[in-house]
């Protein structure tokens, strides 16, 4: 049998655990196998913690997972104050920001699907320059954290890198990833007890579930 003729491996989807607010969680996500560790820096956030909690936090993870900070139309002092002082991998803006500060502060920007609008805006809004974009599902009033998914047939419409967030759980994350095979998958109140707080169990399962069906796509 040739190399050409053997199946190769499938691609790892990146996975991120957002919201983390305790040490105790980070430690369950990085032994879970995380990719990626979100803190949430948006004060009117259930999940906000103070720069010197990320400071904390952050100290914590290993190098080898990416650490995120995730704000939403953060003065610039505060940006600055959080790349002097936090050693993070990416800032996640998650509002109003537009491409030139989000490339300055080597950034990604999730963009809001509207589940009741048309989907063809958030595409539109999207840096094919960036590593990866993060796509959420959103409802008036509020740009995450809804706990809805969105229509994921459109991510076969864009051809760089996404990230979906978005009412994901051990539940529905497998065929998420099996039927449209994201870069990456972002989740917070999915593997939750309560708000800030990460149901350990449910932080595995997710996890399983998701190395699972990457297999399944081998």
């Amino acid at each position: 049998m040739s190399d050409r003729s053997k199946a190769q491996p499938a691609r790892r989807t990146q996975v991120k655990i957002c919201g983390l607010t305790r040490a105790q969680d980070v430690a369950a996500a990085v032994a879970a196998g995380a990719d990626m560790l979100g803190f949430i820096h948006v004060p009117k956030s259930k999940r906000f913690v103070t720069l010197e909690q990320i400071e904390t936090l952050v100290a914590e993870v290993p190098d080898h997972i990416a650490t995120v900070v995730v704000v939403q139309n953060a003065a610039e002092e505060v940006l600055d104050m959080l790349r002097d002082r936090v050693s993070f991998k990416w800032i996640q803006f998650h509002g109003d920001e537009d491409v030139a500060l989000v490339r300055r502060y080597r950034g990604y920007k999730a963009q809001a699907v509207y589940l009741d609008r048309d989907l063809d805006e958030p595409l539109a809004k999207l840096d094919p320059s960036a590593p990866f974009n993060l796509i959420d599902s959103a409802v008036a009033g509020q740009s995450g954290g809804t706990g809805l998914t969105f229509d994921w047939s459109l991510l076969r419409e864009w051809p760089g890198n996404l990230m979906v967030a978005g009412g994901l759980n051990a539940d529905n994350v497998g065929d998420l990833v099996r039927d449209y095979a994201p870069w990456g998958v972002d989740v917070a109140g999915g593997v939750e007890a309560e708000p800030g707080v990460k149901d350990h169990q449910k932080l595995e399962a997710f996890i399983q579930v998701v190395r699972s069906a990457d297999a399944a796509r081998t």
